[in-house]
């Protein structure tokens, strides 16, 4: 039995606004945060990794008082597993049976949430980092 446990925390991400308020030139610049406003709903989910009614864009001509990658995105945990066992034949032959499993739980990885304001499903979850449980069998004949 083998096995490959890999976990780690959420990657570090910036809430954004396309444009920039200060007339710098820049493709986006980050949002305010909004005073009293908690920054992650009490039940995090797909839908609502963060809470948008947090954040406001800058008015014009001012930065914005947020700090970069204040938020964090989801967790990974991912477990990869396999088993063997080695059947002798004769003297000098074997057989050798051998299954692995990759995301064996199948437990998806969820990649950052959209956190441009002021578009569309900001704040959701739509795509993953890997790929669904994938099984591998495999059959050597030594002689």
């Amino acid at each position: 039995m083998n096995g490959i446990f890999a976990g780690q925390s959420g990657l570090p991400f910036t809430v954004t606004t396309s444009g920039t308020a200060t007339n710098t030139g820049a493709s986006a610049s980050r949002d305010n945060v909004v005073a009293g406003a908690p920054q992650y709903p009490a039940k995090k989910s797909v839908s609502e990794w963060f809470n948008p009614a947090a954040f406001a864009v800058p008015t014009a001509y001012n930065w914005s008082n947020s700090g970069r990658n204040i938020l964090r995105g989801p967790d990974e945990i991912n477990l990869d597993s396999s088993a063997e066992k080695k059947f002798p034949i004769t003297e000098g032959t074997t057989l050798l049976f051998r299954v692995e499993f990759f995301n064996m739980f199948n437990h998806p990885q969820f990649q950052i949430p959209a956190s441009v304001i002021a578009s569309g499903g900001v704040g959701s979850i739509t795509t993953t980092s890997n790929t669904a449980r994938q099984m591998q069998f495999t059959l050597k004949l030594s002689f």
